[in-house]
């Protein structure tokens, strides 16, 4: 089986949404599992922002 990758939401609240609705269609689909192997990230917001900041920055697309 392959496993998947969730890069959570901006709060638990919405990484919760996502995890359910990826389980919910895999259970909609023809599986031998209750559920799929998922690799959860909660990702640091500010450290994301700043990376997306920098390299915005790097490209200067105003240039």
């Amino acid at each position: 089986m392959k496993k998947i990758g969730i890069i959570g939401g901006l709060g638990p609240e919405s990484t919760v949404d996502y995890y359910r609705s990826v389980i919910e269609a895999f259970r909609e689909g023809d599986n031998m599992l209750s559920s799929p192997e998922i690799v959860l990230y909660s990702a640091n917001i500010t450290e994301l922002l700043d990376m997306v900041r920098k390299l915005f920055h790097r490209l200067k697309p105003w240039a």
